[in-house]
């Protein structure tokens, strides 16, 4: 999700080891890259360091030197369950999207301010003992980075604004053009999410779909010709959902039913940030503490918003361990399979939690200390 302005800057000008800082930039290269359709460069990736087989692999996927454990190789300060990293510097940054395969297989994106209020892509990769700072291949057509998903270590898309995404294909990084509808000069992707290579969705001002080939726009009508749909779901080809502007929407595989979860004067409180799902039930929230429970075919809402209260920013979940993060340092876990209760053990430096996701090993969630420091915290599950 799009937030707050950050300050993220130590972590953009190099490396940071299990053992301490060294400049290295990401080296660059020219070529075809994956097959798909890219004509704005590339950018090579180098592979997590603990994975045998591959170049860079030095010790197996158990080597000491990077460790599984996020304690064991936490380059920051423990807090209780979590290993937490700030990043501070005089550079404004967002940090918004999250995405992890393995413990040692994580994407980090975002943007940084720059001069004259542009703004341009962070992609960061951690490989089990080291942050990499990876480049944007076509700084023309993608601007700055939103949201980042992946369907396998290998095939990873990051969206953001611009007139392309990024695919990482397992060793390089490029760009694939989507669809811009006629009189915009951009779309803007904050998010990402799918069910396998040939399904993968997009969220924001129009809603993308790619079938394993191309990218395409897909209509739903929800009576608002200026619906701006923040985040997407997908649990499967036929289970995919999308909130927006007082709504969320759910694709059965053949049709979309379009649900108005918010009425009344429009405000703050009326729109849905982000929306998760694990096939039997979805929770939506959004600004002012919302809070939206589906459950046997029917939206209840389960808090009272407040335009004061939280910006819930994102939803991530697994195995039904089902974390809520925003403002307001808010970071929740689902009890009871009804409530969003605060987090026992949550980092004192919290300030705003802008993604989270949670992987079948870790949790992993990003955002900002209270003093605007850049912050990416991860707990073993």
């Amino acid at each position: 999700m799009q937030g707050t302005a950050v300050r993220w800057g130590a972590l953009l000008v190099g490396l940071v080891s299990c053992g301490g800082t060294r400049t290295e930039s990401a080296p660059g290269a020219e070529g075809a890259g994956s097959g798909k359709p890219s004509g704005g460069g590339q950018t090579t990736v180098p592979p997590p360091a603990g994975r045998t087989g591959e170049t860079g692999g030095t010790g197996g996927r158990n080597s000491p030197t990077c460790a599984r454990d996020p304690l064991t190789t936490c380059p920051g300060t423990i807090s209780g369950r979590w290993c937490v990293e700030t990043f501070p510097s005089t550079e404004l940054v967002e940090p918004t999207g999250v995405w992890s395969d393995a413990p040692d297989d994580v994407w980090v994106v975002g943007a940084r301010f720059v001069t004259g209020g542009e703004r341009e892509t962070v992609i960061m990769h951690w490989t089990g003992c080291a942050w990499t700072n990876v480049a944007n291949p076509d700084p023309a057509r993608f601007q700055f980075a939103r949201g980042v998903w992946g369907a396998r270590a290998n095939d990873v898309w990051i969206v953001g604004v611009g007139t392309a995404v990024l695919h990482f294909d397992g060793q390089s990084l490029t760009s694939v053009p989507v669809p811009v509808p006629e009189g915009l000069t951009a779309v803007d992707l904050p998010s990402a999410s799918g069910s396998g290579s040939n399904d993968v969705w997009t969220g924001g001002n129009r809603v993308l779909h790619w079938n394993g080939a191309t990218w395409s726009e897909v209509a739903i009508d929800t009576g608002d010709p200026n619906q701006y749909f923040a985040d997407v779901w997908a649990v499967a080809a036929n289970d995919v959902w999308v909130t927006g502007v007082r709504v969320a929407a759910h694709f059965d595989g053949a049709s979309w039913t379009v649900d108005q979860l918010v009425t009344g004067p429009m405000g703050i409180s009326s729109f849905l940030y982000t929306i998760w799902s694990s096939g039997s039930e979805a929770w939506a929230a959004g600004p002012g503490n919302r809070i939206h429970h589906f459950q046997n075919g029917q939206w209840s809402l389960t808090t009272t918003p407040v335009d004061s209260g939280p910006l819930l920013y994102d939803l991530g979940g697994a195995n039904g361990d089902v974390h809520l993060v925003g403002s307001q340092s808010t970071l929740r876990i689902l009890e009871n399979d009804t409530t969003f209760a605060p987090v026992a053990d949550a980092p004192a430096q919290g300030g705003v939690y802008q993604g989270v996701w949670v992987s079948q090993a870790q949790v992993w969630a990003v955002g900002l200390t209270t003093g605007n420091e850049a912050l990416v915290i991860r707990r073993a599950r």
